[in-house]
């Protein structure tokens, strides 16, 4: 495996934990490739802008930069916003991963596609990889059909499913952890579930252990962290880490109230494979009291 890596999405908030695991200066010199600017941090990759909505900018895209990988971050994530435009949900999150697939197949490039584990309906947790998928929204649909359609066209591919992830960003980067405790900073209150569960997850360990196993593992695998916990027990743990009081917290039940689109209540991911691939996750508190020592949930420019 070289180390040319096209990262599609890397504004997000995981695309942004991959560029600064590649600051950390392993032994391997990662370049990314990202197809939105304005990011803030200096490091050892190239900024492209590119409109991927287009399969033939995805294709020519590879053909410019000959990646050796592709790890593909971009994505309509809003389960709401996919509601509102179902078209451009399916362009985003079924049409380009399977432009994507089809161009790295046939150019022999490994493919690590994200979904999410809102794949499932949230009867039935702990979901394990085998377990059927069951569409309750329309970007769960898209995210369901995308997933089969990459391995379809490309068997060799690493389709991941997400949990809920949290971590700390740079200043340009959508993280609603860092709006929750500006929020309670100022002693506004916190509607939070005590019947909606996931399994999340530091974006700092997924950002680690995908260039571990890039090019080696296949097929579907789930990166859940180690406990599955409700909205309100990590809103608890997330405000206590960072010496903010708890009493601004409401706790609510997600039953008592009708979505559109629909909230699944539990979909806690087992994520047993990735372990024993290498995947490392402490306890929900330990992360957050770990980002608070370590400077916070906001992380500057890299300097120059």
């Amino acid at each position: 495996m070289g180390n040319r890596v096209l990262c599609t999405g890397a504004s997000g908030l995981l695309g942004d934990a991959f560029l600064r695991e590649v600051m950390r200066g392993s032994e391997e010199a990662w370049t990314f490739t990202v197809h939105r600017t304005e990011m803030g941090y200096e490091g050892p990759w190239r900024e492209v802008r590119v409109d991927l909505r287009e399969q033939s900018n995805v294709e020519a895209l590879l053909r410019k930069e000959r990646p050796d990988a592709v790890i593909h971050l971009a994505a309509l994530a809003d389960p709401g916003s996919c509601e509102k435009d179902p078209e451009l949900s399916k362009v985003l999150n079924l049409d380009l991963p399977l432009a994507l697939a089809q161009a790295c197949r046939g150019a022999k490039i490994p493919l690590v596609h994200f979904s999410t584990d809102l794949v499932f309906d949230g009867q039935a947790a702990p979901y394990v990889e085998s377990d059927a998928p069951r569409a309750i929204s329309v970007y769960a649909e898209h995210k369901i059909a995308a997933e089969t359609a990459v391995l379809d066209l490309h068997p060799d591919a690493l389709v991941a499913r997400l949990p809920l992830l949290f971590g700390a960003s740079g200043a340009w980067t959508r993280n609603g952890w860092r709006g929750m405790l500006d929020k309670a900073s100022k002693g506004e209150a916190l509607h939070l579930f005590t019947d909606e569960f996931r399994t999340p997850i530091r974006t700092d360990r997924i950002a680690s252990f995908i260039p571990s196993i890039l090019g080696k593992a296949s097929g579907l695998l789930h990166l859940g962290g180690s406990q599955s916990l409700s909205r309100h027990e990590m809103g608890v743990a997330l405000l206590e880490s960072a010496g903010l009081q708890t009493s601004v917290i409401v706790p609510g039940r997600q039953s008592d109230r009708e979505w559109v689109p629909a909230r699944p209540p539990n979909v806690s991911l087992n994520s047993k494979a990735a372990q024993e691939l290498g995947l490392v996750s402490l306890s929900f508190r330990e992360e957050c009291e770990s980002i608070v020592a370590s400077g916070g949930w906001l992380k500057g420019p890299a300097p120059l």
